[in-house]
């Protein structure tokens, strides 16, 4: 059982993340939670364009991944082989490491200025949708994935663990991402265990005392456990993005790449308002 889910994992991961993401997107584009927005094929297209670069950049990372955590199976290394576990109990606990490494590492992508800088390419978009999951500078997506690739060598997480992370945590950033709304009830629920769709919109929030919040990527109890859970407000009115990365020349394609390497402009003031005209007195 444990070999053949496995390998069925391994042969159907990517179509599955596919049919997720082709099954977001129809829904974003017949029932969005935010309607009437335009440009969406050059917003995706630009995101899809930093995935590709990403993958060309990192993707050996990735092959290298795979090939520890199959060799931490046969020469059984790492903290998680020091005793003897029923393979359910190991793969579990390898599916917990993953992610609570991956919730300390986004907790410092905000607390470090040099990890936010690669970061805040990630939240500098304003219309969230279900391609913004691959709006990752390739500098940060190769620091994810190193860390990732230690997180197996130091656990010896098996390769199960390493493929059902994989599957769990894209299905569930596409649903954070995606421009779409779950019943408040729905919401409410689903972030006892999982960081669901309305905590990761409090994620985005351009006000920093939001946007230090939530840091989850699979599961919701990371943000409890630790204090940074923040519940989404139920009409889930919130302003997106990075005011001081708003304008047109940050959102493009060649802007994107040069994000961590720019100090931007403060925002403009509103202009103050007109004084009131003087009225003689009778």
């Amino acid at each position: 059982m444990h070999f053949e889910l496995e390998a069925f994992l391994d042969r159907s991961q990517f179509p599955l993340m596919i049919a997720v993401l082709v099954l977001l997107l129809v829904l974003e584009t017949y029932r969005p939670f935010v309607r009437g927005r335009r440009g969406r094929l050059v917003h995706g297209l630009r995101h899809g364009g930093l995935f590709l670069l990403s993958i060309g950049v990192s993707g050996f990372i990735i092959v290298l991944t795979n090939t520890l955590a199959v060799r931490a199976a046969e020469h059984h290394f790492g903290l998680l082989n020091l005793v003897a576990l029923p393979s359910l109990v190991h793969v579990v606990l390898g599916l917990l490491m993953l992610d609570l490494v991956s919730y300390g590492l986004h907790l410092l992508s905000h607390k470090v200025p040099l990890l936010w800088r690669l970061h805040r390419v990630h939240h500098s978009d304003a219309e969230l949708d279900v391609t913004t999951v691959f709006r990752l500078h390739p500098l940060e997506g190769f620091a994810v994935l190193v860390c990732q690739l230690l997180t197996v060598v130091a656990f010896g997480v098996p390769m199960l663990a390493l493929l059902l992370y994989a599957v769990l945590s894209t299905t569930s950033a596409l649903l954070q991402h995606a421009n779409l709304r779950l019943p408040t009830r729905v919401d409410r629920w689903m972030s006892w265990v999982f960081t669901s769709p309305g905590m990761h919109h409090v994620h985005h929030s351009r006000h920093v005392e939001e946007t230090d919040t939530n840091y989850g990527r699979l599961f919701a109890w990371w943000d409890r456990l630790f204090g940074t859970y923040r519940m989404p407000p139920e009409d889930l009115d919130i302003e997106l993005g990075l005011a001081e990365f708003a304008a047109p020349r940050y959102q493009s394609f060649r802007g994107l790449l040069m994000t961590p390497f720019m100090t931007p402009e403060a925002p403009r003031p509103a202009p103050p308002a007109p004084k009131p005209a003087v009225v003689p007195v009778q």
